[in-house]
């Protein structure tokens, strides 16, 4: 994979007296770096009294940062090197998790266990009527209101054990 040819520019002062702008640099037909050469109104022209700059962004606004005279470290530098902002943004970005996003197409708890419900109808009739109990206890413990929503710590909360051999009429017996 090549790596990225990054962005130079050559400033020099003109035969009059005056700052040139920031002219980009050239690369030749291998993407080196040709020392003190850049594009100057369209053409290109050597300025060896040249330095060089890059574009970077400092506090959230762009600024041109100089890289120098000597062309081999101004392009280990631009390759290289990154702004101090550059890089705390980036790690920032890596240790904050992105917040989920709740929107109106979420899918809803009792719209869920509904569906869920319907589906596992074609099991044994004790089995479903195990799920659906588990199920509405589930539901009544849980604040919850999207599937998105529930945590682990959820589940490890409204944890439902009942005996060895219990059937599902004993338990809603006991609840009424």
């Amino acid at each position: 994979m090549r790596k990225p040819i990054p962005s130079l520019y050559l400033r020099f002062r003109q035969p009059d007296g005056k700052q040139s702008s920031y002219c980009r640099a050239i690369y030749d037909g291998k993407s080196r770096l040709r020392p003190f050469w850049c594009l100057v109104r369209g053409t290109e022209e050597h300025h060896p009294e040249a330095t060089y700059h890059q574009r970077t962004k400092r506090n959230g606004k762009e600024a041109w940062e100089s890289l120098g005279t000597d062309p081999a470290a101004a392009l280990d530098k631009a390759t290289v090197g990154k702004s101090v902002d550059t890089c705390t943004q980036e790690l920032a970005a890596q240790r904050t998790p992105p917040e989920p996003v709740v929107t109106t197409d979420s899918y809803r708890m009792d719209a869920e266990v509904k569906t869920y419900l319907s589906n596992v109808e074609k099991l044994a009739p004790k089995t479903h009527a195990a799920y659906k109990l588990t199920l509405a206890l589930f539901l009544q413990s849980c604040s919850r209101i999207f599937v998105h929503q529930v945590t682990k710590q959820d589940l490890q909360a409204s944890c439902i054990t009942f005996p060895a051999g219990t059937t599902v009429h004993q338990v809603e017996a006991a609840r009424a």
